[in-house]
């Protein structure tokens, strides 16, 4: 069978076919047959012929059976390739960012209605009237929404949530010592004031400078020429050769001081230390001082040597004297109990009212003998005050031996309305030291069985100071310290 034409594919396809049967079994034969029946079978069932619609009356008689088929087969072809871009147009759109639409979507005015095709010339061929195809329905295209404008904001600073800790700030590597400020320099001979001392600060004096430094906290450190120390923190001391005069506040306790031969406790608010290639030698006035398993109590000087066992000697006379009085004025005074001198013979410490101690120092023998030796800080004019017994009764009389010159006899006479005790002097002496004898005079010591005819010496305390215009107070005072050293800038 040869192939069909378009005609007989349509009448077969309105059930008026001619051959139906052998349109089948060839169809089945021929590939492009059956392309050609698809395509007029699709065009027929989805798009309704309607263009019949749409031309005058007399050429819907007189056309043709085959005018109509081409328009069918395209409008076909068309509907699916607008049916085929809307499903890609919408596949697009549901892969981009979801975008929110606005409430009324935007109208589109419906499509122009097409002009109508003019009609094919008459063949001389009539066919019979057949009933307009139906309008095919065209899909609106559907708007294309624009691409939304996206304004990415400027990157806010992150802020730490509240539930996640804070990282820890990191600190820096520890160093050996803060460099914080520990001393300045205040006062300065051969030299400028004003330096200010960090923690770790190696301090240098050099030949012929002396310096005072306020040690913040501590007090005042007095630096000899050609001296070399270091200051840390927490009063941390150490001095390498020179020497040092350190005055502590009161209360004030200061970790062992190190040295090259030892380190060295001290307990007091005065100490001097000097250090040297033959050793070290610390001296305290006053207070405690260890050092290598000895401890010593002021006024006394302890030498440390190395490989040697510590050397204890009385205070050394003078440790004072190397400040010069650019730098500070220098003021001394001492107190002296009477159980408190070395040498004692034919006096006997007791209670007594009201003297220095509750105790003084009391005439037994008709021959009494009081001695004490006494190292001063420094070299100068220093005068001596005694604070004795006075009766009303009988006069008594006192020699007295300063440095190994005798004084005039001290007489003291009886005087009614006056208080027990007086103090007599001053006796001058010039000298870094003190050698003092008192010698009772009287011949009515105190007796047991002659208590009420007995009028012997009693000699409560010495006092030494070297304030030459100072007179003691008859009411002693409260802090009685038993040596105090007072070093002030001049001009104070």
């Amino acid at each position: 069978m040869e192939c069909p034409g378009a005609e007989s594919m349509v009448r077969y396809l309105r059930g008026n076919g001619d051959d139906p049967r052998g349109l089948e079994a060839h169809v089945r034969d021929c590939p492009a047959c059956a392309m050609e029946l698809l395509l007029a079978r699709e065009a027929l069932v989805g798009l309704p012929v309607a263009r019949a619609a749409f031309r005058p009356p007399t050429a819907r008689k007189s056309a043709s059976r085959v005018s109509w088929i081409p328009w069918a087969a395209a409008a076909g072809i068309l509907a699916t390739a607008l049916l085929f871009a809307v499903k890609s147009t919408e596949k697009t759109v549901s892969r981009e960012t979801p975008v929110a639409r606005p409430a009324d979507p935007p109208r589109v005015s419906p499509p122009e209605t097409p002009k109508p095709l003019p009609a094919p010339e008459p063949k001389g061929e009539v066919v019979r009237e057949r009933p307009p195809p139906a309008p095919v329905p065209v899909p609106e295209p559907k708007p294309k929404p624009e691409a939304p404008v996206v304004v990415v904001p400027p990157p806010k600073p992150e802020t730490p949530k509240a539930h996640e800790p804070k990282p820890e700030p990191k600190s820096p590597a520890p160093t050996v010592v803060e460099r914080l400020p520990v001393a300045r320099v205040t006062h300065a001979v051969g030299g400028a004031a004003g330096r200010v001392l960090l923690a770790g600060d190696t301090f240098t004096t050099a030949k012929a400078e002396f310096v005072a430094l306020e040690w913040h906290g501590f007090g005042t450190l007095y630096c000899r020429e050609g001296s070399r120390l270091e200051i840390g923190l927490e009063g941390l001391l150490t001095l390498h050769e020179g020497e040092v005069l350190g005055r502590l506040e009161p209360k004030k306790k200061l970790p062992p001081v190190k040295t090259a031969s030892a380190e060295i406790e001290l307990d007091g608010d005065l100490f001097d230390l000097h250090v040297s290639k033959a050793g070290a030698e610390v001296s305290v006035p006053g207070g405690h001082a260890s050092a290598s398993g000895v401890t010593i109590t002021g006024p006394a000087t302890m030498f440390l040597r190395p490989g040697k066992a510590p050397e204890v000697k009385v205070l050394e006379a003078g440790f004072a004297g190397w400040i010069p009085d650019k730098l500070a004025s220098k003021r001394t005074s001492a107190w002296l109990e009477a159980e408190a001198f070395a040498a004692i013979q034919g006096f006997k410490p007791m209670e007594y009212e009201v003297s220095s101690g509750d105790r003084a120092a009391v005439q037994v023998e008709d021959r009494a003998v009081l001695g004490h030796k006494l190292s001063l800080p420094f070299k100068g004019r220093h005068a001596v005050w005694l604070r004795v017994r006075q009766y009303p009764a009988k006069a008594v009389a006192i020699a007295v031996q300063a440095n190994g010159q005798a004084v005039p006899e001290l007489k003291i006479e009886g005087a009614e309305g006056k208080g027990i005790w007086r103090w007599v002097g001053p006796i001058i002496v010039n000298s870094d030291r003190l050698d003092l004898v008192i010698a009772a005079a009287s011949r009515f010591p105190l007796k047991e069985a002659a208590r009420d005819k007995s009028f012997p010496v009693v000699v409560d305390c010495a006092f030494i100071t070297s304030d030459l215009k100072f007179v003691p107070a008859d009411r002693l005072p409260e802090d009685r310290r038993a040596f105090d050293l007072t070093l002030e800038p001049p001009g104070r």
